[in-house]
């Protein structure tokens, strides 16, 4: 993950317990797009709580691109 302040303070709200806030970051991920890949793909490889792999792999594939998309995948055949 990049040190982009912006960035940093995003993916600590999507790894928190608190669904609209998991939400919200997840939304302004997809609006940042590409250059919150490596952050979202390092959510499915960690153990945060249960739902931030399921909001990281929707923004990922809204995001759409094929680093993102191999991610899911990869993350499917391992769960």
């Amino acid at each position: 993950m990049e040190d982009d302040p912006r960035l940093i303070a995003l993916f600590k709200e999507l790894r928190g317990s608190l669904p609209y806030v998991r939400q919200a970051a997840a939304e302004r991920l997809v609006h940042i797009g590409e250059p919150a890949v490596p952050g979202l793909i390092e959510s499915l490889s960690k153990e945060y709580h249960p739902n931030v792999n399921y909001v990281a792999v929707d923004a990922l594939l809204r995001i759409g691109t094929p680093q993102a998309i191999e991610a899911i995948d990869q993350w499917r055949m391992r769960h």
